[in-house]
């Protein structure tokens, strides 16, 4: 019982509290799609995005050694932070997702604008899905409690592709490949361009290349950002060229389709809901016209934010 309890003592330092840093949680338990700090996130509306999910939930079944990573871009108000939420939540409930992180430049001086508790906040959500795991992570911190104030690609290595090989390759010694698909295997990260120092944007891109490139251990990562400079040169680089699949956020997408399903829906609930405060609205049944609805579409310029914000506008949201 002494024993178990110096462990928990030892793991709060990645579960609740690192010490070595005056008593700050070294996780960022608010960057996971799961976190209360992002309740009621956007997602996709049923019936859009579709094909683009679909990209990527092919790419994330099929467990492309040659292609463990995916870069989703596309500018301001495409719509990136809805379709990884939502691919989010499906590979959580698929049991495919190791670990989720939001970059957001608003929540200063939590790590989740900064890159500082990525990687602890990824073996934090990879212990908790996998007891095993999180066995071998706390062996890791009591073996070296300044551990968590090391770089972060020591930390990567220690805290996740360590007891990841431990898992997997006596699995892999004996030929059991096939019983490693149950295990999660993908790290998603949105916002990179959230960051807020564009050489930890760099050095993020890099860190995750090596891990990809690493045989043994089955990880794939799905990041989502505009395709800011930085970060253009950064996935650029031959090393990682081999080893990632672009996604991009344009007109193969067929934007403009999923925003009329998404004003024709949203607009539908509007009157069902908001009919009996306004005559004006109860007293046009073909409202909105199909020419102001076209105007709405084309305004938007391929941005689901602009739709959005029309719909809260009308409805006060």
């Amino acid at each position: 019982m002494a024993f178990r309890n110096a462990k928990y003592t030892h793991i709060e330092k990645l579960y609740a509290v690192d010490k070595s840093r005056g008593g700050e949680s070294a996780s960022c338990l608010g960057a996971s799609h799961q976190s209360e700090e992002r309740y009621d996130a956007p997602k996709c509306h049923p019936d859009t995005r579709e094909a683009v999910i679909n990209d990527i939930m092919s790419w994330v079944n099929a467990k492309d050694p040659e292609k463990r990573i995916m870069w989703l871009n596309g500018p301001a108000g495409a719509g990136k932070s809805a379709i990884i939420q939502t691919v989010a939540e499906q590979c959580y409930r698929e049991k495919k997702l190791v670990s989720s992180f939001f970059f957001s430049r608003t929540a200063t001086g939590s790590g989740q604008d900064d890159g500082t508790k990525l990687v602890p906040t990824i073996a934090y959500q990879l212990g908790n899905l996998l007891q095993s795991a999180k066995e071998l992570i706390i062996n890791e911190i009591e073996e070296n409690e300044a551990l968590l104030s090391h770089t972060m690609e020591i930390q990567m290595e220690k805290l996740v592709l360590k007891p990841l090989a431990t898992l997997y390759l006596p699995m892999l010694f004996f030929n059991m490949e096939s019983n490693t698909s149950h295990l999660p295997h993908l790290v998603i990260i949105d916002g990179l361009d959230e960051c807020n120092r564009s050489e930890m944007q760099s050095r993020i891109v890099k860190m995750i290349t090596g891990v990809a490139s690493k045989s043994g251990i089955y990880l794939s990562f799905l990041i989502a950002s505009r395709p800011e400079l930085v970060i253009r040169r950064a996935f650029n680089d031959e090393a990682i060229g081999q080893l990632c699949i672009p996604l991009i956020l344009d007109n193969k997408y067929n934007p403009d389709k999923d925003i009329e399903t998404y004003l024709r829906s949203e607009f539908s609930v509007v009157k069902r809901t908001h009919g009996t405060l306004s005559s004006d609205i109860s007293d046009m049944p073909n409202w909105p016209s199909e020419s102001d609805l076209k105007i709405l579409v084309q305004r938007s310029s391929r941005q689901f934010i602009y739709a959005s914000t029309v719909i809260k506008y009308i409805t006060n949201d």
